[in-house]
């Protein structure tokens, strides 16, 4: 009886092996490359195609830090959007006890601040470039000049 069990299963998986291996047959041929996930695709379970990393639901902010002397070398410096419009200049930062910068304000034409996180802005030799548009950074909300310039 269990032989009889036993046969059915044997053959089904000895044709299941001989029909895969019958698919690359001849010579070098070699199975199909698995292709490249877009660079900005997760999988199924939350992970980052490419790199395999958990996906976080907002970008980790750079960590940037400046001493009381850098900061205050990047007042006044001009600031640009990613689509390379001048829009105002560098008036503050707010600082973490360990020098790490927590918020930039940006004062703007009509004495308007607004403050961006470092993941919104990169420092870049002479000048400051938010990773936002002219007009992303125009909707940004209104901070009061309560911040040290440094």
């Amino acid at each position: 009886m269990k032989a009889r069990l036993l046969l059915p299963v044997l053959l089904a998986t000895i044709a299941s092996a001989g029909l895969a291996s019958a698919q690359y047959k001849g010579g070098n041929e070699q199975p199909p490359a698995k292709q490249s996930a877009p660079a900005d695709s997760t999988d199924a379970s939350g992970h980052d195609a490419q790199t395999g990393r958990p996906e976080t639901a907002e970008k980790v902010a750079p960590k940037i830090t400046l001493t009381e002397e850098q900061a205050k070398s990047w007042i006044a410096k001009p600031v640009f959007s990613s689509d390379g419009k001048e829009l105002g200049e560098v008036a503050a930062f707010k600082r973490s006890a360990n020098n790490t910068v927590l918020e930039m304000h940006v004062l703007g034409t009509g004495e308007t601040h607004v403050g961006v996180t470092p993941v919104q802005f990169k420092l870049e030799n002479d000048r400051v470039v938010l990773t936002l548009t002219a007009d992303q950074a125009k909707a940004l909300p209104k901070v009061k000049k309560t911040l040290r310039k440094y």
